[in-house]
């Protein structure tokens, strides 16, 4: 109910919607069609065409584009270091690793069927 417009087919409402949706997305990405509100929103989708990691972690270099994620990640080493000051072997905790990996592919397989990107949820 932006404009006031009425159409007889769902399909041509959907079409008329989108124009709505662009006219609130300014940012245009330069390699694909995809528009956003925000310009910290396209920057990071750029990462995806680029292939950029801003936001490496200072112990094993694995890279990320975003802060947060990087953040998180670097949380698993603080823990790792963690459990063994308790005395939890590292077999142990590698075992614990593979599990969460499994976990985390039988979570990306199932929003996989609901439409998500695999490789997103996976690694």
């Amino acid at each position: 109910d932006k404009c006031g417009k009425r159409f007889t087919h769902l399909e041509l409402l959907g079409q008329h919607a989108l124009q709505h949706v662009r006219q609130n997305k300014p940012h245009k990405c330069e390699h694909c069609p995809k528009q956003f509100c925000h310009p910290m929103d396209l920057r990071r989708h750029q990462y995806r065409h680029t292939g950029a990691l801003p936001y490496l972690c200072a112990i094993c270099r694995k890279g990320f584009t975003r802060r947060d994620h990087l953040q998180a990640h670097e949380q698993t080493h603080r823990n790792k270091r963690h459990k063994r000051a308790w005395g939890q072997s590292e077999e142990m905790e590698e075992e614990q690793q593979q599990q969460l990996r499994q976990r985390d592919l039988l979570v990306g397989c199932a929003k996989g069927q609901e439409g998500a990107i695999l490789g997103e949820i996976l690694v």
